[in-house]
């Protein structure tokens, strides 16, 4: 029988099994085919081994077990009798520290007793003591009162002296102060009535060319002009017409940003406050309710914060130094 390649063999071995052993012979050497043989002998002396090994291993473990289990029990014998002995000797030592205990509370109350005793002795003895010296330093005390007493209504007396004396003095002197006082004040007051006049009269003159920036047409009215120009449409009532007749000074114009007429209220102080804004306010009013366009202005030296806060919310304009500080106002009058 022929193979033609290396399949075909293999094919055949398969076919006839028993073609293998006869194969394994041509091809091994002898030493290699005992080996299935020796293995198989020296897997059932390992097994052989492994099974006298474990039944030692066994006997050792119960053995082990054994001796554990006795060791356990003279521990556990040995413990219980440490733990009586413990037992009796901690109620041996409670005891023994019971009694020394009572035997300290006792000593403690006898020397607690004998100290309280002591001690309220010398508290009695110091209470005796210090009541004396209070006694003894009343009696000195109230000698020194009376003595600073006769000494007080001696100084009383010369103080009443003076008093007067000084109120005699003094009321010369503060009847001098305030004939001072009222020569200030009339200075003052002249001098404020100066200014108020020198402020008006530069304004009189001014308002052409101080208005003449945002009006044409600028000219100074009476109060007796306003009041026939306001009568041609609503006349005014005694009260209205005084209010006028006191205003510092009227501007009127045209404004030129508009083309509209315009009369400034004018009320000149050197030292303005709320009160003349109220006034040139209240003034414009008059005006504004007989169908005019009237704008309250407050000219002066010095301004209060009221003043300038009430200016920079286009309620009022100011002027100093014959310009305008805040000219929103004029700007923006409604009709």
């Amino acid at each position: 029988m022929k193979f033609e390649d290396l399949n075909e063999l293999i094919q055949a071995i398969r076919e006839h099994p028993e073609w293998r052993d006869a194969l394994l012979a041509a091809l091994l050497p002898p030493a290699v085919l005992e080996l299935p043989a020796q293995m198989l002998a020296f897997r059932q002396e390992h097994q052989e081994q492994m099974a006298r090994l474990e039944r030692q291993i066994a006997l050792q473990r119960a053995d082990l077990e054994q001796q554990i289990a006795n060791l356990r029990k003279e521990m556990l014998e040995r413990i219980e009798a440490l733990r009586q002995e413990m037992l009796e000797r901690f109620e041996a030592l409670r005891q023994e520290v019971f009694a020394r205990i009572e035997a300290l509370r006792q000593e403690v109350f006898a020397r607690i007793e004998a100290l309280r005793q002591e001690v309220f002795e010398r508290i009695e003895a110091l209470r005796q003591e210090v009541f004396e010296r209070i006694e003894a330093l009343r009696q000195e005390m109230y000698a020194i009162a009376k003595a600073h007493e006769e000494r007080m209504q001696r100084i009383e007396e010369r103080i009443a002296e003076m008093h007067a004396e000084f109120t005699e003095q003094f009321g010369r002197v503060w009847r001098e102060i305030d004939d001072i006082k009222t020569e200030l004040k009339a200075i003052k007051d002249d001098l404020s009535l100066l200014k108020g006049r020198s402020l008006e009269e530069f304004y009189y003159r001014r308002a052409p060319a101080i208005f003449g920036r945002y009006f044409k047409g600028v000219k100074v009215l009476t109060a007796d002009a306003i009041e026939q120009m306001l009568e041609q449409h609503v006349p005014l009532v005694p009260e209205e017409a005084d209010a006028l007749y006191d205003t510092d000074l009227f501007v009127y114009g045209v404004r030129k940003s508009d083309q509209q007429t315009i009369i400034a209220v004018m009320e000149i102080s050197w030292v303005a406050d709320r009160s003349d804004v109220e006034r040139a306010s209240a003034r414009a009013q008059i005006i504004a309710r007989r169908g005019l366009q009237a704008v309250p202005v407050v000219a002066g030296q010095t301004f209060t914060m009221t003043v300038i806060e009430l200016a920079e919310a286009g309620e009022v304009a100011l002027l100093t130094d014959g310009s305008f500080k805040f000219a929103q106002a004029l700007l923006a009058t409604s009709e």
